[in-house]
């Protein structure tokens, strides 16, 4: 074997992908002699290999060989063995194939026996309910005006025709009908059962129209018997549908409305015709949806007899059978309100706040019977056109009120020379937009959306009016000069902002009439908004101007000597003089400028924080005035005294002032007080600021070489002033705290042995302010 192997020829033959082909092409590649050398080397070879074998297992060839003779023995057992099995398993089929043809033919004739004695039985219960309807004389009792017994009579009637039906359903082979016994009692019940469900649609129809409740309730357990109720609720259903439609095309057709547009003189009697016929459209819808309503309401309380399972259920989708006719409905009187004619449209948008209660009632009737179904946005989707449309002319008539009263207030001063200054509305113009904005609101009042709807009309008309205002407002110089006699330009301003004033107090105490919900209160506060924006607006650079004077003034106190010393005891001593022309100008311009202006709550807190902005740039630039003698202190303490007397004309009650005058006033107790004393007192941090303590004590008590704060910006007095005023709390106290820390340099480096008395007051200051975190911005 192992010849073959290393031999490329033979070792082709030992491959388990041993292919003929190849092999055959291999060999021819040699040359003739070689190939008849190697087959006839390789065939004796493999002869030896046999008689090799053959000689090694000679004696398990003989043992195998006695074995298949055994076996061939045992094949023979087998197979008789299987022929007499055969032949037994034939002997007991022959016994029971008899018996089985027997048993299914009597099966097959107890079948038959049973169809029969079934076919028999449904034969005879057909007889027997056929005798039972011909008893039930129901001629008898309707003539004689016996409604109790007739209801009875045909409900058992129709429970007889329902069996007989459920009988017929459940011959599948149709063989009653073949059975000549029964063929003309089917054919009687037929046309009984005809002649009863015409009865039972006229019965109906009865009693939905005199709403009797055992009527209906009768004709549908009738007609659930028959097996007709989904069809006859169906029909019943699109009849309703159908007369709704019917309903709205004749009432909503006027004849006077044929022509595209309407006079004037027609206009009241047209629109109480178009009311009354949507209200007599409405009757018509209530009174068929009331019907359909009292039929599913019957529905739900009426028993099948069989099972005692409720009618409706019997229905398909009877859940939404309320729902789907409200649909329908709504979809019918949109699809007719929408199709009249553009005259019937121009009298809908016109009288629209009248229109909308009919609905709105409509609905109430609706929703109390049936709380459930519905809503009211769908049915206001009926003529939801028309509230845009009332809406939109609305808003026009509203804007064209506010044209109208600026166009007249021009046409009226057209000759004038300043005719921008001269076209401001007059009060009585205010009285007419007013009047026109009550009006709207007034005629509207019968439903809150549509109220609310118009409050923002009111709203823009509102804005519009303040945004004409605004461009007749006087922007140039002479409209914010604090110098010479009130101008023209800001008589002007005062004007519109009197007139303005008037407005929002009007436009308030109109909205306060009627009920208000928060859309309305909002759409108030907005409007108010607006205006007192302007009314600012308006104001805002003639109180900057002043403002900016009063800050001028008050920079002044730098140029006064505050370190002064005299010899006579108990010396009176007078308010500087800066203090003076304060109390002059302040007097001037609330008698020039800012009386002028009226009462105006808007202006009057815009005055106070004008007054409280005064007093705190006072205590500012009195906190960085140094050096200060005690005489000067009692020059500031005069000053002090004299700043409430120059504010009185702008603001008469100090209190509207806020913190500010609580600060002055807490202020000025501390002018005679020492550091220490000062350290303790309880009004720091509350009013008074940290801060503006710290640069009073720095300002008045600090040594020479104590370095400002000022000093240490390398700020000139009017960037350091602007820097304090526009700075956080924790940025102040940043720099004094660098300020402090330049002072301990200081005393180090000029080996000092001890500090200014000045310096732990300020230090335990400080610490406090940090303890009540008011540092922070």
């Amino acid at each position: 074997m192992d010849v073959f192997k290393h031999d490329h020829v033979y070792s082709a033959f030992l491959g388990d992908n041993f292919n003929l082909q190849q092999t055959i092409a291999s060999i021819n590649n040699l040359a003739f002699n070689e190939q008849v050398a190697k087959i006839s080397s390789g065939i004796e070879h493999v002869k030896q290999c046999i008689s090799l074998l053959t000689s090694q297992n000679c004696e398990e060839f003989f043992q195998r060989t006695s074995k298949l003779d055994d076996l061939y023995q045992e094949l023979q057992f087998i197979q008789i063995k299987s022929q007499n099995l055969y032949k037994t398993l034939e002997l007991i089929k022959a016994k029971l194939e008899t018996p089985y043809h027997q048993l299914l033919k009597q099966i097959n004739l107890i079948s038959r026996l049973q169809q029969t004695c079934d076919l028999l039985r449904k034969m005879i219960r057909i007889m027997h309910l056929s005798k039972r309807i011909y008893e039930c004389n129901l001629e008898a009792f309707r003539h004689e005006n016996e409604q109790t017994i007739y209801f009875k009579e045909i409900v058992k009637v129709s429970q007889y025709l329902n069996e007989v039906d459920m009988i017929i359903n459940s011959d599948e082979d149709k063989l009653l009908f073949k059975l000549n016994l029964i063929n003309k009692d089917l054919q009687q019940i037929k046309l009984i059962k005809t002649q009863l469900e015409d009865d039972m649609e006229k019965l109906l129809i009865d009693g939905i129209q005199s709403s009797e409740t055992n009527t209906i309730g009768t004709a549908l357990q009738v007609l659930h018997n028959l097996g007709l109720l989904e069809n006859t609720l169906n029909t019943f259903i699109n009849d309703k549908c159908i007369a709704i439609e019917q309903a709205a095309i004749v009432n909503l057709s006027i004849r006077e409305l044929k022509g595209s547009k309407l006079s004037n003189a027609q206009a009241n009697s047209l629109r109480l015709s178009l009311r009354n016929g949507i209200k007599a459209m409405l009757d018509s819808v209530t009174l068929h949806f009331n019907q359909t309503c009292n039929i599913v309401r019957i529905l739900r309380k009426k028993r099948d007899h069989l099972n005692q399972t409720l009618l409706i259920e019997f229905v398909t989708d009877n859940e939404l059978i309320l729902n789907n006719f409200w649909n329908r409905m709504i979809h019918t009187l949109t699809v007719v309100i929408g199709n009249q004619p553009t005259a019937f449209k121009q009298l809908m948008e016109m009288d629209y706040p009248k229109v909308l209660p009919l609905f709105l009632d409509f609905w109430k009737i609706f929703s109390h019977t049936e709380p459930d179904i519905g809503n009211e946005k769908s049915l206001r989707g009926v003529i939801l056109n028309f509230e845009s449309a009332y809406l939109s002319n609305s808003l026009s008539s509203l804007f064209s009120a506010v044209n109208r009263i600026f166009n007249d207030a021009r046409a009226s001063n057209k000759g004038s020379t300043n005719f921008k200054v001269v076209s401001v509305p007059s009060e009585r113009d205010v009285d007419s937009l007013i009047e026109s904005i009550n009006n709207e609101l007034s005629y509207v009042k019968v439903d809150s959306q549509l109220l609310n709807a118009t409050c923002k009309n009111v709203l823009k008309t509102i804005n519009l009016f303040v945004v004409k205002c605004e461009h007749l407002a006087a922007v140039d110089g002479d409209s914010t000069q604090v110098i010479g006699p009130f101008t023209s330009s800001q008589r002007h301003n005062a004007l519109i902002v009197h007139i303005l004033n008037i407005f929002g107090q009007q436009i308030e105490k109109t909205l306060s009439i009627y009920s208000k919900t928060n859309t309305m209160n909002s759409d108030l506060d907005k409007a108010q908004a607006s205006i007192d924006s302007l009314i600012l607006t308006i104001f805002e650079p003639l109180i900057n101007s002043i403002q900016d004077a009063i800050e001028a003034i008050i920079s002044t106190m730098y140029n006064e000597d505050y370190n002064i010393n005299s010899t006579t005891k108990n010396e009176e001593v007078q308010c500087s003089l800066y203090m003076k022309e304060l109390t002059r100008f302040i007097a001037r311009v609330s008698q020039d400028y800012l009386s002028q202006f009226g009462k105006c709550v808007v202006i009057e807190k815009r005055i106070w924080q004008m007054a409280a902005t005064t007093i705190d740039m006072f205590l500012l630039h009195k906190c960085l005035i140094t050096p200060v003698s005690d005489l000067g202190r009692k020059k500031i303490a005069a000053d002090f005294n004299q700043l409430e007397l120059a504010i009185l004309p702008i603001s008469e009650r100090m209190g509207d002032m806020g913190r500010s005058y609580k600060v002055l006033r807490a202020f000025k107790t501390l002018l005679f007080l020492t550091p220490e004393e000062v350290a303790k007192s309880e009004t720091l941090g509350n009013p008074i600021p940290y801060h503006l303590i710290l640069f009073y004590l720095i300002s008045n008590f600090a040594p020479e070489d104590f370095r400002s704060p000022q000093k240490i910006l390398d700020y000139s007095l009017i960037r350091y002033i602007k820097w304090i005023e526009t700075s956080t709390n924790e940025q102040r106290f940043t720099l004094i705290n660098d300020t402090l820390d330049s002072y301990v340099k200081q005393v180090r480096k000029s080996q000092k042995k001890t500090f200014a008395p000045i310096y732990p007051v300020l230090v335990e200051i400080m610490k406090r302010a940090l303890n009540n975190k008011s540092i922070k911005p």
